[in-house]
């Protein structure tokens, strides 16, 4: 009996191991697709689709208990590293064509450039030739011819001038019309490196950019912290494209909350931080009011049919202590709001 009870047992742990193990897997998936956003934007949406997909095959409720177990395990960790080898070579492939516009708007302001110099020599031609004839024209002793020569060359020198003139005020008009053009490409590709595209807020890197900067400057900052309650559930339950439906509706509650140069990010995931320029009680007041806005559920498009959802966050507050470290901010805000959290309504359906 004993032997039978320690063989029971044994079976129990390793269906638990089982179980954790294809959690932790189906965990990994999905923090690969959450993170793909910042690898590459514009693919990352079909991406995370794909993974989406192998993620509900992970489901520890059948895997463990099937004979097919390990065949499905296979063909799951099979079409994952054949997803991941197409994103990156699709990513790949962006960036060089990204690398490639950039090349050619140097080029065209090389080019630009070079023509510029061109003109600029052969205006200096121009004179030279002009330097010369009038040179052989001082040798001349008859006043009159002498003065109708001069007056013929007055005549041509102006012509030149004012074509000179034309044709580099028609170059400057090309080089500005370039550098406007450049910066304006260069601007939007800075824009996208900083947003994160789902919720159009700012991403991770931007954030932390923004508090190096504040920290450089010893600027007084707090940071506002947001953690949705059971978002995983809504992904499980109603499909990715809903629980992106609700990060966009949180985001821009947070968005249209705060005030012109505070920073909202999206930290990863379901989390965000707004960085407030001041104190902690401007902060709680500002929380205060993102929280009321999201007293309304929010109607969410999931498949053919329409549920209303009640978006509930736990949050955390902290500011920045004089010569504290990023990290150390980032820690205590983070111990703040999984503290509040048992204390914080659920994410349900209404």
């Amino acid at each position: 009996m004993i032997s039978i009870k320690r063989s029971v047992d044994d079976l129990e742990l390793k269906d638990r191991l089982i179980e954790k193990s294809i959690e932790c897997y189906r965990d990994a998936v999905r923090g690969i697709g959450e993170y793909a956003f910042e690898a590459c934007p514009p693919i990352a949406s079909d991406f995370r689709r794909q993974l989406g997909e192998l993620e509900r095959g992970l489901d520890i409720r059948k895997i463990p208990h099937s004979p097919e177990a390990a065949q499905t395990l296979q063909r799951i960790s099979t079409d994952l590293l054949r997803t991941l080898i197409e994103f990156s070579s699709q990513s790949v492939e962006i960036f060089r064509q990204d690398t490639s516009n950039l090349r050619e708007i140097l080029a065209i302001l090389g080019a630009t450039a070079e023509a510029l110099n061109s003109h600029n020599q052969a205006g200096a031609g121009r004179f030279h030739d002009f330097g010369k004839q009038l040179e052989d024209l001082s040798r001349i002793e008859d006043l009159n011819i002498l003065r109708s020569s001069l007056s013929a060359h007055v005549i041509e020198f102006r012509g030149r001038v004012d074509e000179m003139y034309e044709e580099g005020r028609a170059t400057i008009n090309r080089l500005q019309e370039d550098v406007i053009a450049f910066r304006e490409k260069l601007d939007t590709a800075e824009m996208q490196a900083a947003t994160d595209p789902l919720t159009g807020t700012f991403n991770r890197r931007e954030l932390q950019r923004q508090i190096d900067i504040r920290i450089a400057t010893s600027k007084h900052f707090s940071l506002l912290m947001f953690d949705l309650n059971e978002f995983k559930s809504i992904n499980d339950r109603f499909g990715h494209p809903a629980g992106d439906q609700i990060l966009k509706h949180f985001a821009q509650a947070v968005k249209s909350s705060v005030r012109t140069g505070d920073v909202v990010a999206r930290w990863g995931g379901d989390e965000f931080i707004v960085l407030f320029d001041g104190g902690i009680d401007d902060a709680i007041a500002r929380s205060r009011h993102i929280f009321a806005k999201l007293e309304a559920p929010v109607a969410v498009q999931a498949g053919s049919r329409t549920v209303l959802l009640a978006v509930r966050a736990s949050s955390g507050v902290a500011e920045r202590h004089a010569n504290e470290s990023s990290q150390s901010i980032f820690a205590r805000v983070d111990a703040l709001l999984y503290a509040n959290k048992p204390a914080s309504r659920p994410l349900c359906t209404v």
